[in-house]
């Protein structure tokens, strides 16, 4: 996997006619902690990684089904809105697997897995969707979907914070996605208010930022697929795991090669559990 840094982009407030918009704070990091009284002081790395298992756990309950991504910087694997693109080496096999990804799009048949909207084909991105165990240092992937162009923005918070701090960001757009946020994840009363839903999805994009900087500086983690064991060997053979595409045993054991320097995750993963012990 491409180890680079994420570049994101957000606003700490927005101006012009629309300043009440949407808004990040890094604040709720603190405010997203469940309150109660203080555990007593460990190694400072076990104290981070419990207060992000504890963000976690509070981002999947508000979130069970459109959950926003947590992914560490350097740890994205899309390219151009296509989850796995970005793992791929060379043009052959970003030409296999966009084909893959054809004829899995197709038997979407335009319904949206997070969602269940039923869009045009052509509407539908194929998504990753990781989840993170702090106390196992593991980013792992679970599943890949194929989601409505609205689900995609919901899922991915720098985009939706880079689009909706804009000066010139759509309202209207905004409320829609927020209500369809809400819905998805099964919030009916936040689903008929529009001022509550939004209010909502903003705290639950900030709660996921703070856990993606809060995660970004607990690196490296180990990539593994859902089981925790190694994934496959090329973003193809990824894909058609999560998929459910058979793939030949001898693929698997490998993880998708990394940009830098020709070395493999599994190579690098090894220097970094040396570095940085499992348990430590």
């Amino acid at each position: 996997m491409p180890h680079r840094r994420l570049s994101l982009a957000f606003g700490g407030e927005a101006r012009g006619p629309h300043s009440s918009l949407i808004c990040f704070t890094g604040s709720l990091q603190q405010s997203a902690m469940p309150r109660g009284p203080k555990p007593a002081p460990g190694p400072p790395g076990l104290d981070v990684r419990a207060r992000l298992s504890s963000m976690l756990a509070e981002l999947r309950h508000r979130c069970p089904t459109l959950c926003p991504s947590v992914t560490p910087a350097g740890y994205a694997d899309a390219a151009h809105g296509t989850a796995f693109l970005a793992l791929c080496d060379g043009a052959d096999e970003h030409k296999a697997l966009l084909a893959l990804l054809g004829r899995a799009r197709a038997a979407a048949a335009g319904r949206c897995a997070l969602t269940h909207r039923q869009v045009a084909e052509d509407e539908l991105r194929f998504a990753s969707l990781w989840d993170l165990h702090p106390e196992r240092r593991a980013y792992r992937l679970l599943r890949g979907a194929f989601v409505c162009a609205d689900a995609h923005v919901l899922l991915h918070p720098a985009a939706f914070f880079e689009r909706f701090t804009r000066a010139s960001a759509d309202c209207a757009k905004l409320d829609e996605l927020a209500l369809l946020f809400c819905r998805a994840n099964g919030d009916e009363a936040r689903g008929k208010d529009a001022f509550a839903a939004r209010v909502w999805l903003q705290e639950c994009m900030n709660l996921a930022y703070a856990c993606t900087v809060l995660a970004s500086s607990l690196a490296p983690w180990h990539v593994v697929g859902e089981d925790f064991e190694p994934l496959p060997s090329t973003a193809v053979m990824c894909a058609k795991r999560i998929l459910g595409v058979p793939i030949a045993k001898r693929a698997i054991g490998k993880s998708p090669k990394s940009r830098e320097g020709g070395k493999s995750m599994r190579k690098k993963r090894k220097s970094e559990d040396e570095e940085h012990p499992r348990g430590a």
